[in-house]
């Protein structure tokens, strides 16, 4: 292996810190709206143009299409996760300004989001949905609530009846249940190269790892491999090498508690100190759940999308941003 493969993603996330610090000694002066915009538009397009590729290599399904976003080289979970952000924005626009447009491109992505089947960023559209409706009814809070918990399950039992990954992954989360209560190892062998068979087993491990290691970690770049080789090792031969799967631990059993705990801080600090704007507050709130069940701050296009709205909405430090 290259001595230096690899190199060019370091430096290319170097560009991040450089840029906060570029930016925050200079006089620059930044429109969140713009950018919310420009994202927004940037998302549209490229939606379109994949409509139009898949169109063209006869690709379009009836059925849940994960390999929709393939001919941009990125994964249904991330594609999904740049959707996702997006509709978000396009709800809080739409609820500032009540623009048509604003809602028939909602629209427009929502259908995307579920088509390709991305479970968390859909999972996490709702929540962010059902917080708009909850502060912008005048009902008192307990109404507001049993209401906002019946459009929740109304929607969550919507896209259970709708999206066949939704009923799967559903079905196979209580196939592992039964098989971890009932002690069936063997059946967790025969399937643990499925989807929901891999995130408990990682899980797992994840935990025995966290155990041992909880104060330096295990290194953040050994986490997959690590974890991966002691769960084939240990008979569960069908699997296939994943990461955590949640970023919390992923940062936990990666870099040990401080490192952690510094993560956590961030996060606490961002809420802090710029969740006082819509966009910002719902920004982070989308990210939380996220990060729950994907490790994104591992890959390149996660760590630019999180990190690069996080710099722009922490720069209204210095009151020279708009919402």
């Amino acid at each position: 292996i290259p001595n230096l493969k690899g190199l060019e993603t370091s430096l290319y996330l170097l560009l991040y810190p450089l840029l906060f610090i570029i930016i925050k000694s200079q006089p620059v002066f930044i429109e969140v709206y713009k950018i919310i915009n420009v994202y927004i538009t940037s998302v549209i397009v490229a939606t379109v143009y994949l409509l139009i590729i898949n169109l063209f290599f006869d690709k379009i399904t009836l059925s849940t299409n994960t390999f929709f976003s393939e001919y941009l080289g990125i994964i249904h979970v991330y594609y999904g996760m740049f959707v996702g952000l997006a509709i978000c924005f396009l709800l809080i626009t739409y609820n500032n300004s009540n623009k048509f447009l604003n809602a028939l491109f909602c629209i427009f992505l929502l259908i995307i989001l579920i088509y390709i089947g991305a479970r968390i960023s859909l999972l996490a559209v709702i929540c962010v949905f059902g917080i708009i409706l909850y502060n912008k009814s005048s009902l008192k809070w307990y109404k507001k609530s049993i209401l906002l918990l019946m459009v929740f399950v109304s929607l969550l039992t919507l896209s259970y009846n709708t999206i066949p990954r939704a009923k799967e992954g559903v079905k196979y989360i209580d196939k592992v249940y039964t098989s971890f209560k009932t002690d069936n190892k063997q059946d967790l062998i025969d399937n643990s190269w499925r989807n929901m068979y891999q995130r408990f087993l990682v899980l797992d491990y994840t935990f025995k790892e966290i155990k041992e290691h909880y104060f330096l970690g295990i290194g953040n770049k050994n986490v997959k491999n690590t974890i991966s080789t002691k769960i084939i090792k240990d008979g569960y031969i069908y699997f296939e090498p994943i990461n955590t799967h949640n970023q919390y631990l992923h940062f936990l059993v990666g870099m040990g508690f401080l490192p952690f705990l510094f993560f956590i801080w961030m996060l606490f600090y961002f809420f802090k100190n710029y969740s006082y704007t819509t966009y910002g507050l719902y920004f982070l709130i989308f990210f939380l759940l996220i990060m729950l069940t994907e490790s994104i701050l591992v890959r390149v296009k996660g760590i630019s999308l999180f990190f690069i709205f996080y710099l722009i909405f922490s720069l209204q430090e210095k009151k020279r941003l708009h919402v």
